[in-house]
């Protein structure tokens, strides 16, 4: 049985291939902790390359049922004699064979030279007799029960098996002839292979590439190929291993009710004339205790049905969407170790350079590899080491790149050179006036000057990469020269050493304050005029629209006064109705309720008046606005300032 080739995947798995060399018919053993099982179970395959087959594949259930063994206690022969009690074996006992059931074992006194000792005996039923043999004289016992023979087999492989730190056995069962060779592939869950990187800076970095594997097996890897493979493909654990049961619906046990007994009645002689006697007679007690008796069978009740179941040393190349590194020379790895293996060593495109990204660094910039990946592999994202001049000089997470892809990777801060960024925004006069269905839309410049004050104080030029703040409302109006990313515009300055530099952003973006028609007032009106924001003609239109606008204000105005009067007037009649209520019946109190009456006869009057008034107001008002909309949709107006 080798082990020939291990395949380890970014997602937590590994899949492995063995070779095994058989002759004849036989069984294939291997043994998986518990909670692999599912993963083998599901893809585990076995190819017979020769005339053979793969009769079945046998494993150790999840749930096993308990032996009718067990032999972990002391006196393991005696302990199995007492377990085969009833079963029949072929006892050899010096140089005769006895063949019999085992009765049991009795424990007899033995005189010995000294002394006498209690010594067991094996208890055996033959054909004839009951005999005892002393258990020390029996060399072996063969079982004759072929089924008590494999159960009791089952039982040592299962305890080997509880041996081997509670895994469970997968036995391949394979038939043919002569010698031949046997392919097993299956997958299980493994520690996700890791990449770390080394830089050496120079006019063209050299990167290498090194990946971490762990063999967490109990078993040595021991010249095995291995391949590590990044992508990320759909994977899950399914449950093949634990036995499931459907539920199924209880009916109870249907039963139908006996028929009662009847007896039979000899005729009356007075009946003797059957065919004039009554209808009902003519049935009989009898036969009428008979339908009764039929008509209480209980029908069965039909059952539900049941519910449903439910030197570059590895070779890479793209495997679909996966892509896959191959080390090129057979890894030997013990287990419960790790190892790195080097995956390529190549020289790459690049170059040092400053990047600036105030949300980083407000003050400084950071040291960055300018890189492209000209590896022609794909790189996994890792920890890259960087070294320049012989020295260490930092750290940076590598992220994965695809073939010729870019990126500024940084390892370090760079003190010697400071940044200051200071904002400057002006707004330039408005430029353009329209206005469509009465809403004036007034056009200006928004501009906005951002400085990067740059203070290099080292003794070295520098190539500094400015991360400006991306916002898509403005456009660039200087530099024209820059690079974008997904939030920031990536501009490049040349650093003289010892030298201050100021480099500016420029931008703008057009503005629009809106405002109707509808609400401006006189002076408003002159200011646009001053302005040249409206023609004479469209101020004749807008003195219009005021005009109407004031029209409305005013009805307003009498509605409210009229609703006030309205409110007083019922105040006031609330006040007299509570006074009437007070008066007696005398002739001068009679006299003040007609008053009383007379002048709350007047107030109904008023507001009834002022209640037709305001209706008429409101009718004025409600044209007064449907002609004010009109005219303002019909107000289309522009001019370039």
């Amino acid at each position: 049985m080798t082990l020939q080739r291990v395949t380890l995947y970014k997602h937590g798995v590994g899949f492995f291939e063995r070779k095994f060399s058989m002759s004849g018919e036989g069984k294939i053993t291997l043994f998986f902790e518990p909670e692999q099982m599912n993963d083998v179970l599901k893809s585990v395959s076995a190819v017979d390359t020769s005339d053979g087959y793969v009769a079945n594949i046998s494993y150790d259930t999840a749930r096993p049922q308990p032996s009718k063994f067990s032999l972990e206690n002391g006196a393991v022969l005696q302990t199995l004699i007492l377990q085969l009690i009833g079963v029949t074996v072929k006892a050899k006992i010096g140089q005769k064979t006895m063949q019999g059931a085992i009765v049991g074992l009795e424990n007899r006194q033995t005189a010995t030279e000294q002394t006498s000792v209690m010594m067991p005996h094996l208890v055996i039923s033959t054909d004839q007799s009951v005999q005892q043999v002393p258990l020390q004289d029996v060399e072996h016992i063969t079982i004759q029960d072929k089924q008590i023979a494999e159960e009791l087999q089952r039982y040592l492989d299962a305890f080997l098996s509880k041996q081997k730190e509670g895994k469970k056995e997968l036995s391949i069962h394979c038939k043919g002839k002569g010698k031949r060779d046997i392919h097993v592939s299956y997958l299980t869950s493994a520690p996700v292979w890791k990449t770390s990187y080394r830089v050496v800076l120079d006019k063209k970095p050299l990167l290498q590439g090194w990946g971490m594997i762990d063999n967490t097996t109990h078993e040595d890897w021991k010249e095995v190929r291995v391949s590590l493979i990044a992508g990320q493909p759909i994977s899950f654990v399914y449950g093949l291993y634990a036995p499931h049961y459907a539920s199924r619906p209880h009916i109870g046990v249907q039963t139908t009710e006996a028929m009662a007994p009847t007896t039979l009645e000899s005729a009356e002689e007075e009946y003797e004339d059957m065919s004039m006697a009554p209808m009902a007679s003519s049935m009989g007690a009898p036969a009428m205790k008979k339908e009764m008796a039929r008509s209480k069978v209980a029908a069965l009740s039909k059952p539900q049905a049941a519910p449903t179941s439910v030197k570059t040393t590895s070779i890479t190349q793209e495997v679909g969407a996966l892509f896959e590194y191959e080390i090129e020379k057979p890894v030997s790895v013990r287990k419960n170790e790790s190892a790195s293996l080097p995956l390529f060593s190549k020289n790459v495109k690049g170059n040092k350079a400053l990047v600036y990204n105030e949300s980083t660094r407000p003050l400084h910039p950071m040291n960055t590899i300018d890189m492209t990946n000209s590896t022609g592999l794909t790189l996994e994202g890792g920890p890259l080491f960087v070294i320049d001049e012989g020295t260490y000089v930092g750290e940076a997470l590598l992220p994965a790149l695809q073939t010729d892809e870019q990126r500024f990777v940084p390892y370090g801060v760079e003190l010697g050179v400071d940044v200051k960024k200071e904002i400057r925004s002006t707004t330039l006069p408005i430029y353009f006036v329209k206005i469509v269905k009465g809403i004036m839309y007034q056009y200006y410049i928004s501009i906005r000057e951002t400085q990067y004050k740059i203070n290099n104080k080292t003794k070295r030029a520098h190539t500094l990469h400015v991360e400006h703040p991306r916002d898509r409302s403005y456009t660039v109006e200087q530099p024209k020269t820059f690079k974008e990313t997904d939030n920031f515009l990536r501009f490049t300055v040349d650093l003289k050493a010892q030298k201050p530099e100021t480099f500016t952003v420029k931008e703008q973006k057009t503005s629009t304050s809106t405002s109707y028609l509808s609400d401006i007032t006189e002076n408003d009106l002159k200011f646009y005029l001053e302005k040249k924001y409206i023609s004479k003609a469209l101020e004749k239109q807008i003195q219009e629209v005021m005009n109407m606008k004031r029209t409305i204000a005013e009805l307003s105005r009498k509605k409210q006064e009229l609703q006030k009067l309205i409110n007083e007037l019922k105040t006031d009649q609330a006040r007299i109705r509570e006074n009437m209520k007070a008066l007696g019946r005398s002739s001068q109190e009679e006299q003040v309720r007609q008053r009383y009456l007379t002048k709350l006869a007047e107030q109904e009057n008023d507001i009834e008046d002022s209640t037709e008034a305001i209706k008429n107001n409101e009718e004025k008002v409600k044209q007064l606005q449907e002609d004010l909309t009109k005219k303002l949709e019909k107000i289309n107006f522009e001019v370039r300032l």
